[in-house]
Order: structure tokens, then C-alpha cells, then sequence
């Protein structure tokens, strides 16, 4: 996938010869790391890995796999975040609580007491075998409120309603999945998009934590050894619109994932709007690519190459042309078995670029 100028083969190494198997994709609109991330895609499929991507900017919409040469359109699925009753099959242990989890991870929840209540619907939710949705939460937690005597604990009630009420029309029927259903399903590629792009703001902000806490859950469900194992790769497009905080579902995925086999590819043009702190949590990516930065992100991503001699890094990163990027990782040449780690110049193998 990747050459350096003088055409040699660089190959990206992963766990074990690298920390982990975090890359970062970072680059101004029309320098190509789109393009790249296709590409990347196409090698894990070559091997057999399963990728999920979280598209909500219209980057992996059916036009856009066309129009980027998707070699590997055959073997992915579209988990449209829009299309009424559609189907998510978790591969994790037990559906239920990790639906539960993954509320108290993508809302404001406020205090232990509502989250007890939250506890409780999923108690009865499950024991009277209903579906699974978002939907089904809501009405059974209206039941128990209207049941509540106690005026405070009715006023909390409430308020929990409020909270998840707003994201009832999201239609999506949760079901556990087992091994013996794995071929026969309609998911059962080895590419999925998490497609978003047409989803309200709040809404696409708040599936996508919910979708990833799930994703996450089952992964660590899952470790290395799995018989059913969901996902290899997991590429946010734009991944400044995901919570990187210390307790959010991103953060833990890049300090523990190496532990479950995951690797997080995280695509973005923007740098300039992250605290100190979570541009520390991006660090633990082992494997950067920096193509040519937005001119408000230019020095940032200089400093991420090398902090000492930045300056002469932005001289490189400006004169990258469309699909050149700054390698910064471990790599091999040529399928050598020496591994390197200097940062080099590399570009995307085809001439083409998003």
C-alpha cells in the first residue's frame, strides 16, 4: 500500500513489533487519507481481518466506495443507522447489560439512583422476553415510573425518561448473536460501516458512543481467543466528533485494546481544538500517517513527528503533495525483516486521492 520516494515497499508493522495496532490518520480535505484508509481496509480484508467504520461525514456511502475504487465492496455491510427496524447482533456474553452499559456511557446520566432505575427496566425487560429497542426501554421505564409512589423517586424517574425519551425513534432491535448464526446472517462480512451521515447531530453523536461502548464491550467479551470474534479494526472517519476523554469508551480502546487484539484507525483534518490531555491519550498510537495538514493544525502535527525539531517537520509536511504522507511507526522495506522506526516520507500506492 505504501512506497516510500525512491519506490521501495514499506510495510507497517503491528503488535507484536509495535506497541500496538492503533494507527492515526491525519490530514487537511483532499490530501488523500480517505483514500488511504480505503486502502487499508482492502489489505485487512486480504487478510481476512473484520473492520467496522463509523462513517457520519458521507465518506464510505456507496457513491464514495465507487468513486475511491472499493476493491472489497463484495464483502461489506451497511448497518444503516436510519432504516427502520434493522437488526444489530452483539457477539458479547450478555446483551442486556451491555445495552445497559452503554447508556450510562453515551448519556448525562446524574447519580447512582437512576441508574438503579436503569437496572431495574432492564430486570424486567428481560424477563418478560421483549425486544430489545430503544423503544421497548422507554415504555417499560414509563411503566415503572407511573408505578412509583414516592414523589422524589417519581420526579427521577421522570427526569430518566427525559434523558433516553429524546432517542426513541431510533429503530433498532438488539439481539445476542451466536456462533451457529454467524454464516447465515446478512451482516456476516468482513466489513461493516456504522452508516450515520444522515442522522441529526445529537443523535449521530449519541449512537455512535452507544455503538462503540457495545462494540467495545464484546471485544473485551470476546479477548483473543474467541470462537466468535466481531471485529479486528475499528476506523472512525472524523473522530473529533467522539468523546476522548479518560473514562470515554475511545480512551479505554486505545490503552487496553492491544490486550483484545484491536486495532483503532482514527482519521481526522482537525487537531486544533484538543486539550493537552487528549492529545496525550493520542499519542499511545504507535502508527501514524500525517498527510498535509490544515494550516491551523500545521505546527500540532509537526510536534507530534518530533517535539525538538518540529520546525524542520513543517517545512516537510508543507511540501507534501496530494497522497504523501510522514510515516511515523515501526515499518520494514521491501519485506525485509530489519524494522525501522525513522520517520520517512511515504505515498499511497495509486496516483489517485481523496
Amino acid at each position: 500500500m505504501l512506497r516510500d520516494l525512491e519506490g521501495n515497499i514499506i510495510n507497517l508493522k503491528e503488535f507484536p513489533d509495535a506497541l500496538n495496532n492503533h494507527r492515526l490518520i491525519w490530514g487537511k480535505s483532499g490530501s488523500g487519507k480517505t483514500w488511504c484508509c480505503y486502502r487499508m481496509i482492502e489489505e485487512a480484508v486480504e487478510q481476512k481481518k473484520k473492520c467496522v467504520i463509523f462513517d457520519y461525514s458521507g465518506s464510505y456511502t456507496t457513491k464514495e466506495q465507487e468513486r475511491s475504487k472499493f476493491a472489497s465492496r463484495d464483502q461489506t455491510y451497511v448497518f444503516d443507522g436510519n432504516q427502520p427496524g434493522i437488526t444489530y447482533w452483539y457477539t458479547g456474553k450478555n446483551v442486556y447489560s451491555a445495552f445497559e452499559e452503554a447508556l450510562i456511557v453515551a448519556l448525562p446520566f446524574r447519580g447512582h439512583r437512576q441508574r438503579e432505575f436503569l437496572h431495574k427496566v432492564m430486570e424486567l425487560l428481560k424477563e418478560q422476553e421483549k425486544e430489545l429497542t430503544f423503544a421497548s426501554v422507554i415504555s417499560v421505564l414509563d411503566g415503572y415510573v407511573q408505578g412509583l409512589t414516592d414523589d422524589e423517586s417519581k420526579e427521577r424517574g421522570e427526569k430518566l425518561l427525559d434523558i433516553i425519551g429524546q432517542y426513541e425513534k431510533l429503530d433498532i432491535i438488539f439481539r445476542k448473536k451466536t456462533p451457529e448464526m454467524d454464516k447465515e446472517l446478512e451482516d456476516n462480512k468482513l466489513v461493516t460501516i456504522m452508516q450515520f451521515t444522515e442522522l441529526e447531530g445529537g443523535t449521530k453523536k449519541f449512537l455512535t458512543e452507544f455503538m462503540s461502548a457495545l462494540l467495545w464491550q464484546s471485544v473485551k467479551d470476546e479477548g483473543n481467543s474467541a470462537d466468535l470474534h466481531s471485529v479486528d479494526y475499528i476506523l472512525y472517519d472524523e473522530f473529533q466528533n467522539v468523546a476522548l476523554g479518560k473514562e470515554s469508551t475511545l480512551g479505554a480502546m486505545l490503552r487496553e485494546g492491544r490486550k483484545c487484539g484491536l486495532g483503532v484507525w482514527l482519521a481526522t483534518q482537525i487537531l486544533s481544538n484538543y486539550k493537552p490531555e487528549q492529545i496525550d491519550t493520542l499519542q499511545q498510537v504507535d502508527t501514524m500517517l500525517l498527510f498535509q495538514p490544515s494550516d491551523r493544525s500545521m505546527k500540532g502535527i509537526a510536534q507530534l513527528v518530533d517535539c525538538e525539531a518540529w520546525e524542520s517537520c513543517r517545512s516537510a509536511l508543507s511540501d507534501l503533495q496530494n497522497g504523501q504522507a510522514i510515516l511515523k511507526g515501526k515499518y520494514s522495506v521491501n519485506h525485509n525483516s530489519k524494522i525501522w522506526d525513522i520517520p520517512i516520507i511515504c505515498a499511497v500506492d495509486s496516483k489517485s486521492s481523496n
